[in-house]
């Protein structure tokens, strides 16, 4: 293997494991049990704005992932919802940035523009909020929700 394919690999593989620990940190409450207090409530976006709340789910006998998106304006009231089966082995948290890019899509399909996005996932929304690339499987999927976002803008 020639030098420069394997700085390839090992820049991949760093870049995988920097997404994989951070997709996987996780926010550790103290107190047990929780009370209201404790928990964090979802905040309505400004008038005007919409938000979108993705979640996917993976079936890993039937080798897929089923993925859901809410559309809510700054009220709270649904505003249109959609969910997808996609046949696929993503690991999880490609899985919930695939349904990131499916929410950012389907606000653009219905015009429910300009929109926030909201996930549970910490490692793919700190990916999503530092706007670098990585080409990382998790890295490309962002990426390509940056690109529909641009060209959204643009367009």
């Amino acid at each position: 293997m020639k030098d420069s394919s394997r700085n390839d690999v090992v820049t991949w593989c760093n870049g995988f494991l920097t997404d994989y620990l951070a997709a996987n940190s996780m926010v550790c409450v103290t107190k047990s049990p929780l009370t209201k207090t404790d928990m964090i409530c979802c905040q309505h976006p400004s008038a005007s704005v919409y938000k979108i709340n993705t979640d996917a789910a993976m079936d890993v006998d039937r080798q897929g992932i089923s993925v859901g998106v809410v559309i809510r304006d700054h009220q709270g009231f649904v505003m249109d919802s959609s969910s997808q089966w996609i046949e696929a082995c993503y690991s999880p948290q490609v899985a919930e940035a695939v349904a990131i890019l499916r929410g950012i899509d389907f606000a653009i399909d219905t015009n429910l523009v300009p929109t926030v996005v909201e996930s549970n996932v910490l490692g793919v929304v700190n990916l999503v909020n530092s706007g670098t690339s990585t080409s990382t499987d998790v890295g490309l999927v962002v990426d390509d929700s940056f690109t529909r976002i641009h060209c959204r803008t643009i367009g």
